[in-house]
C-alpha cells in the first residue's frame, strides 16, 4: 500500500507544480546567478539552484559539477536533498563535494568539482548554492545558460550582472528576446534578466543543435586580463591585435628548423607541392598533446618547444606550420574556432566559444583549411568539426570572421557499385565496390588502420550480410583536400543467398545496399528539424541469374520528390539473364519547420522500403 501512496503524493506534487508528464528528466524550479564583477582581474560568481528530478536519468542532470581553472576557486557551498513531501533528506556541505584533476591531456590546470545528490525515490528535489572566485584575470563573464539538456524544463531563471560604472560591457541573444532591468547607483551598474520559463524538449532525430535551440545571453567586456595580460573586446581590431601579438610572440624559429625546412621545400617548385611536404613532414614528426596551463590556454608554444619535445596542442602544432611555412616563403593565416558551434555572435567580439586552433592558407587555386592536429588526415579536407563553422581568421595584426566551406549535398556522397551473380544452387557471389566523400570520407576513413576482425564488422554493416565472409578486400584513399574519397572493394560468398516460395526463389534485390535500420518517427513533433549535412547516395545493382531461371516480374520504376529530399529506383534488362537497378536518394541541407517533418518522414522510409523489396525468379 506505501508505495501506491508514495506514487499518488508523488503526482499530487508535480499536479500542484504544474509538471504533467513524466516524458522529461528535471525540472529547473529556480536558477538564481549573481555574477560581480570588480575589475578586469577580479570577479564573484553566486548561484542558487533548485531542481526536481523526475527518474533516474535526470540525476546526472542535476549534478552540481564546476571546472575551476588556474586563479579560480570554489569558495563556499551549500547543499540539501528534499523528498516530495517536502522533508530534507540529506544536507551537504563544502566538505561534501568532491575534486579531481582528471585530465585527458597532459597537463592542464583544471580542476573539476562535483558532487551527486541520489535518491531510490522520485521526484525529489535537489536544492544547492554555491560561490566561486576569480583573482588572476578572466576572458568573458559566464553566459547565462539555465537550460542546455534535452527532457529538461525551466520554470524560472534570472542572471544578475553587477560592473563597475567605469566597465563597458556588451552583450548577444540566442533564442530569446529579453532585456536587462538596469540599476545605477553607488559607482556601480546591475543589469538582471529574467528567462520566465521554458518547455522541455524531447531528443529525435534531425534535432537542432542546442545553439539553435536552447536560450542563452552571452558576455563581452570592454577590458579583460589574461595572466597579466591585458586586452580589450571593445572592437573586433582591438581583440584582433590583443590575440596576434601572443601568436607573434611564439613566432621565432630555431635554425635547425629552419635547415629542415629548406632542406624539404627547396627543392620543390610548386607551392601546394611545397606545402604537402611540410605538412607530411609534421605529421610524421609531431604529435598532438593537450596542454593548457595559465598563459597558454591562448597563446601557443613557440616553435623551438614543439621542435625539442616532439609534441603540442591545436595552437602549438598550427603556429609551428605556420612559422614553417613563413620560413618557407608561403604566408597563412592562424585561425580559431569552435568545434561544437556553428555560428558566432556577429553583434559583439565574443571568443568564449572558441576550443580549438587550425590554418587557414590562402591560394589562387582554392584557399587551405588545414587540421594540424591529424597525423592522417588529407591536407586541406575540411572534418565535421569545422566544415560550415565561423572562424576568427588572424592576419598581420587583424581578426575577421569567416566561415569555413561546407559541403553540398551532392559533395556528401556514398555510392555503391554491386554486382550479384546467382548460382543454381541457390547461392551468389558479389562482387562490391563502396565509395565515400564529403563528410562521408571521415566516417570511413579509420577502415585502412582496423584489424582483420575490425574490418569484417565494418563490411557487415555496410553490406548487412552478417552471415557472409569477404575475400580480396582492398581500400584506396584519394588524397585531394575537401574533394578526398575512399574506395573499399571487396567480393563475398554467400551460400544461401535465395530463399524459396514454392517453385519461385526470391531475391533480396538490394544485398545491404540501402541498409538504414528501422527509423523512429515520433508523432506530434512540434520543433523545427534541422539538416546540417545534406547528403546524396546512389547504388548501381546488376543481378546475373544462372540459365536455369528466368525474372518472373521486374519491379517498376518509381520515384519520390519534395521538400526534403527525393528518392527513386529505376530498373533496366540488360541480357536475357541480367538486370541493373539504379537507386538514388538525396537528403536536402537547411532548416525545416515541423509541418516539413512528414516530408522527411516520406523520403526515408520510401528509401528504408527499397531494401526490403525482392526479385521474383523461376525457372526456365
Amino acid at each position: 500500500m506505501m508505495p501506491l501512496l508514495r506514487r499518488l503524493a508523488s503526482a499530487a506534487v508535480l499536479s500542484l507544480l504544474g509538471i504533467l508528464s513524466f516524458a522529461q528528466n528535471t525540472v529547473i524550479l529556480d536558477d538564481s546567478l549573481v555574477v560581480t564583477v570588480s575589475s578586469s582581474l577580479k570577479m564573484k560568481v553566486e548561484e542558487t539552484v533548485r531542481i526536481m528530478v523526475l527518474n533516474k536519468d535526470g540525476e546526472d542532470d542535476a549534478a552540481f559539477m564546476k571546472t575551476l581553472a588556474s586563479g579560480w576557486s570554489l569558495k563556499s557551498f551549500s547543499g540539501r536533498l528534499v523528498d516530495p513531501m517536502g522533508k530534507v533528506v540529506a544536507k551537504y556541505g563544502l566538505k561534501d563535494v568532491r575534486s579531481t584533476q582528471f585530465s585527458e591531456g597532459l597537463a592542464d590546470d583544471y580542476t573539476t568539482k562535483y558532487l551527486v545528490f541520489s535518491s531510490d525515490r522520485f521526484p525529489y528535489v535537489v536544492e544547492y548554492s554555491y560561490e566561486e572566485n576569480c583573482t588572476q584575470g578572466f576572458l568573458v563573464p559566464p553566459p547565462f545558460a539555465p537550460v542546455r539538456l534535452y527532457e529538461q524544463e525551466m520554470k524560472r531563471a534570472s542572471y544578475t550582472l553587477v560592473t563597475p560604472s567605469d566597465y563597458g560591457v556588451s552583450w548577444s541573444s540566442f533564442n530569446c528576446a529579453i532585456t536587462p532591468q538596469t540599476i545605477e547607483g553607488n559607482g556601480c551598474v546591475s543589469r538582471k534578466w529574467v528567462m520566465p520559463g521554458f518547455s522541455s524538449i524531447s531528443d529525435g532525430i534531425f534535432m537542432p543543435l542546442p545553439e539553435d535551440l536552447f536560450p542563452m545571453v552571452c558576455f563581452s567586456p570592454d577590458r579583460f586580463s589574461w595572466f597579466k595580460r591585458e586586452g580589450s573586446l571593445r572592437t573586433i581590431d582591438e581583440y584582433g591585435r590583443w590575440k596576434w601579438n601572443l601568436i607573434e610572440e611564439s613566432s621565432e624559429i630555431p635554425a635547425e628548423l629552419a635547415a629542415t625546412v629548406h632542406a624539404i621545400a627547396d627543392p620543390v617548385v610548386n607551392k601546394r607541392d611545397k606545402i604537402l611536404a611540410l605538412y607530411g613532414y609534421m605529421q610524421k614528426n609531431y604529435r598532438y598533446v593537450s596542454i593548457q596551463i595559465g598563459i597558454g590556454g591562448q597563446k601557443p608554444m613557440s616553435p623551438g618547444e614543439v621542435y625539442r619535445n616532439k609534441f603540442g596542442d591545436c595552437k602549438a602544432l598550427s603556429n609551428l606550420m605556420k612559422c614553417m611555412l613563413r620560413e618557407a616563403g608561403i604566408e597563412s593565416c592562424y585561425v580559431e574556432i569552435s568545434t561544437s558551434r556553428r555560428r558566432q555572435p556577429r553583434d559583439i567580439v565574443y571568443p568564449g566559444f572558441m576550443d580549438h586552433a587550425i590554418l587557414k592558407i590562402p591560394d589562387a587555386d582554392g584557399d587551405l583549411w588545414v587540421e594540424c592536429t591529424s597525423s592522417k588526415l588529407p591536407l586541406g579536407y575540411i572534418h565535421q568539426g569545422l566544415a560550415g563553422h565561423d572562424a576568427f581568421v588572424y592576419q598581420d595584426g587583424t581578426m575577421h570572421i569567416e566561415t569555413v566551406p561546407d559541403y553540398s549535398e551532392d559533395e556528401n556522397m556514398s555510392a555503391g557499385n554491386i554486382r550479384i551473380e546467382v548460382k543454381e544452387d541457390g547461392s551468389a557471389t558479389i562482387v562490391s565496390e563502396y565509395s565515400y566523400s564529403g563528410l562521408t570520407f571521415e566516417r570511413m576513413f579509420p577502415f585502412g588502420s582496423l584489424d582483420a576482425a575490425g574490418k569484417r564488422e565494418v563490411l557487415r554493416d555496410i553490406t548487412g550480410l552478417p552471415s557472409s565472409e569477404f575475400q580480396d578486400v582492398r581500400y584506396d584513399v584519394l588524397a585531394d583536400g575537401r574533394n578526398s574519397s575512399i574506395s573499399i572493394k571487396f567480393s563475398s560468398t554467400i551460400p544461401k543467398y535465395t530463399s524459396k516460395s514454392g517453385n519461385r526463389e526470391l531475391i533480396p534485390l538490394f544485398p545491404g545496399a540501402v541498409r538504414t535500420g528501422k527509423t523512429a518517427f515520433p508523432a506530434g513533433r512540434t520543433v523545427p528539424y534541422m539538416v546540417y549535412a545534406g547528403n546524396s547516395r546512389t547504388d548501381d545493382i546488376s543481378v546475373v541469374l544462372p540459365s536455369s531461371m528466368r525474372f518472373e516480374t521486374l519491379p517498376e520504376d518509381i520515384s519520390v520528390s519534395n521538400r526534403a529530399g527525393s528518392c527513386l529506383m529505376e530498373c533496366k534488362v540488360t541480357g536475357e539473364r541480367a538486370l541493373h537497378i539504379h537507386l538514388s536518394r538525396n537528403i536536402l541541407k537547411g532548416d525545416f519547420s515541423s509541418e516539413d517533418y512528414p516530408e522527411l518522414e516520406t523520403v526515408i522510409r520510401f528509401y528504408d522500403s527499397l531494401a526490403r523489396v525482392k526479385l521474383s525468379v523461376v525457372p526456365r
